[in-house]
């Protein structure tokens, strides 16, 4: 006799929803590139949609300004410039992480110069899975591989 596993996928089912920042905040560009900055960055990503629901990530609080931070790497071979942002899931076992994560890369990814790494973290303390979460979003082939995928890069359209 063959047993059969139900997978039960744990939604929010009422999420806090705040209002929206009526600020919006400046996008220079400058010789066709973004001057990027925490406030161009937030206004890029602000309006992503939850998989989950009718909400933007910035309604959700799953992202903020205050969390966003530009750090430049200089060295002798070369400067580089990362853009890290922290997410903060609804709730702790949320099962959209992940996706929620790979859209924020994804269109920051089609507005920002190949200078800027994205690298999108999980708040310590807010997921259940935080470091494995936190690991997949970093991983480069993971995320390039995630991208060519049909049925992925179809769900991060519809939430850009």
């Amino acid at each position: 006799m063959r047993l059969k596993r139900k997978i039960f996928i744990l939604m929010n089912s009422s999420p806090e929803v705040s209002c929206i920042s009526e600020e919006n905040y400046e996008m220079v560009w400058e010789e066709k590139e973004l001057v990027v900055n925490e406030k161009s960055v937030f206004q890029v990503i602000r309006g992503i949609k939850d998989p989950e629901h009718d909400y933007t990530l910035e309604q959700l609080k799953v992202v903020g300004l205050e969390r966003i931070k530009i750090v430049e790497l200089n060295s002798e071979e070369n400067s580089s410039k990362i853009i890290e942002i922290e997410i903060v899931p609804t709730i702790p076992h949320c099962s959209m992480v992940g996706l929620i994560g790979l859209s924020i890369i994804y269109k920051l990814g089609m507005v920002v110069s190949s200078r800027y790494v994205v690298r999108v973290v999980i708040k310590k303390g807010t997921h259940m899975l935080e470091e494995d979460m936190t690991k997949q979003l970093e991983d480069l082939e993971r995320t390039e591989s995630a991208f060519l995928n049909p049925a992925i890069t179809d769900v991060i359209s519809m939430l850009i």
